[in-house]
């Protein structure tokens, strides 16, 4: 079908409704809940060239964890691997705890926690706690 269009206005209205949802609003609010004044948003996606700074530690605060703050390992980069989505898949299919895939598509950055292991034979996976989000 057809995804009707918005204008504008009717965007800015929808952030403005649903504000409290922004991933830097809920990264400020686990940063203080955590007491985690002293996260190093340098160290956070240390190998990534999609997010740095500020950007990185937005992200990681937005993932699901209570109380320890989980260790961020890069698994795949399309610098040193394949890169399409055969490419992608022989690398994830190897990943068996909950992951973060962060994508840049022109001046757009996006991305998916997934909490689970990654399949490549079509079958459907994740879980209700997997979600996808934009960074810009």
């Amino acid at each position: 079908g057809n995804v009707p269009v918005r204008s504008l206005s009717e965007m800015q209205m929808a952030a403005k409704k649903y504000g409290q949802y922004s991933l830097s609003k809920l990264a400020e609010r686990k940063k203080r809940q955590l007491s985690l004044d002293d996260l190093d948003p340098a160290a956070v996606f240390k190998a990534s060239d999609i997010v740095s700074g500020r950007e990185a530690q937005t992200v990681y605060l937005c993932l699901p964890f209570v109380a320890t703050p989980p260790k961020m390992v890069l698994q795949y980069s399309s610098r040193s691997h394949e890169k399409n989505v055969y490419g992608i898949l022989s690398e994830a299919v190897h990943i068996h705890s909950p992951s973060v895939m962060l994508a840049r598509s022109g001046d757009f950055v996006f991305g998916a926690y997934i909490t689970n292991e990654w399949r490549s034979d079509g079958v459907r996976f994740g879980t209700p706690k997997c979600f996808l989000f934009s960074v810009t």
